[in-house]
């Protein structure tokens, strides 16, 4: 079985050449969000534990990228202090670190249990029909789907989430909190959001419906022209 470190070395060589703005990435900042993250995993505060990483000697492997040496560092004192710590839970708190911290809304780490989900609600899924990201730390609504029953509840482009059925979203992941907003068909779930512009918070209520998701929008132009748009193909694109 690879090295659970492999993981993050890889995905940060494909985040830095990927990534739209890979140049100004705040590497200070991801490497701290990654070292938290794994921390938190390992129930250690951050002081005195990280007073260690500038008194070991040791060189990190050849693969480990510069900008993650620290972040290297920290693993091997987590794993030698605690030898029986699972080595793949504390990788992908790391990556989750690094994905949120690099505050891309369209961006997040997706761990293989929840990629399986979903590729399998590709196609349709029961939920609300509408887009979240993160902006500035808050989960904010990007866009409701068309006729969705979010959008026929009201939610609008930018309104910011503060609570899905009573329970606070600022110290959740964007996977954490979608999860708990998706649910069975004929249930509902109840948001408090703050709308810019707008005094005050309110609460929206939304019954959960299947969702199919369209990936082509179509119209018809002017002398006849077709337009077609393709977002994505998946497997109900042909229809």
């Amino acid at each position: 079985q690879d090295n659970p470190q492999n993981v993050i070395w890889e995905s940060w060589e494909i985040i830095n050449e990927l990534h739209v703005d890979s140049n100004n990435l705040d590497k200070d900042r991801i490497l701290g969000g990654a070292i938290n993250a794994m921390l938190s995993v390992a129930l250690e505060p951050s002081y005195p534990f990280l007073k260690g990483l500038g008194s070991s000697n040791e060189i990190p492997p050849a693969n480990i990228p510069k900008d993650l040496r620290d972040l290297w560092q920290t693993f091997s004192l987590i794993i030698e202090r605690y030898p029986d710590i699972n080595q793949e839970e504390l990788a992908e708190a790391s990556l989750y670190g690094i994905m949120n911290s690099i505050g891309d809304p369209h961006g997040g780490y997706v761990n293989p249990r929840d990629f399986t989900k979903f590729q399998n609600a590709i196609d349709s899924y029961e939920g609300i029909g509408v887009v979240f990201g993160m902006r500035e730390n808050n989960i904010v609504v990007l866009s409701p789907m068309e006729g969705s029953p979010g959008e026929r509840a009201g939610l609008l482009p930018g309104d910011i989430v503060i609570e899905v059925d009573g329970n606070k979203v600022d110290d959740k992941s964007l996977e954490e909190a979608t999860s708990t907003i998706r649910g069975e068909r004929g249930s509902r779930v109840t948001f408090l959001i703050e709308r810019p512009g707008e005094i005050g918070q309110m609460e929206i209520s939304v019954t959960r419906a299947v969702i199919d998701v369209s990936t082509v929008d179509m119209a018809l132009l002017p002398s006849s022209i077709g337009y077609i748009y393709v977002e994505r193909f998946q497997n109900n694109t042909f229809e």
